[in-house]
């Protein structure tokens, strides 16, 4: 039985070109995998110890509250979506509106009342976390891609 679900899941994953997978791998990405470099330059006092010291952190750093928990059901919606009903319209709904919900978190991320707004929310989109942001789209094209390539399999199964 266990067997037959797993090969369910990776026959689905196939279907939608692994899009679920990109999805967790991007959340990852964002919120776990230290690549982004500060540094800071400390000037040293006489006798002390002074310098340049580098850390490495995620790009979204300290993800708290309601914007970690928002952040997470979207992923959440957008990897069992496509999974659990890998129709077209679904895979066509899920591509759009997580593409649009992308945009849409950059744009308003640019204006600064709304940057605080969001911060405070607990997701700090600098730079780098929109620049991972904008790494989504193509994960929400591969479910756009997917649901028209269904479509065209689906009329030429029927035409043969």
């Amino acid at each position: 039985m266990m067997v037959r679900s797993a090969s369910v899941v990776l026959n689905r994953l196939r279907a939608t070109w692994f899009g679920s997978v990109l999805a967790v791998a991007w959340l990852a990405f964002l919120t776990l995998v230290p690549w982004v470099r500060h540094c800071i330059g400390i000037a040293a006092v006489k006798g002390g110890q002074g310098g340049i010291f580098c850390s490495w952190t995620p790009a979204l750093t300290n993800p708290t509250g309601l914007g970690l928990f928002l952040l997470l059901v979207f992923v959440a919606i957008i990897v069992t979506a496509p999974l659990v009903f890998p129709s077209r319209p679904v895979l066509l709904l899920v591509g759009l509106g997580s593409a649009a919900i992308v945009v849409a978190l950059i744009v308003i991320s640019l204006d600064f009342d709304r940057y605080l707004a969001l911060s405070r929310l607990g997701l700090n989109l600098t730079n780098e976390a929109r620049s991972v942001f904008l790494v989504l789209l193509p994960v929400s094209v591969v479910w756009i891609v997917t649901g028209f390539r269904r479509r065209g399999r689906v009329r030429r199964v029927a035409s043969g």
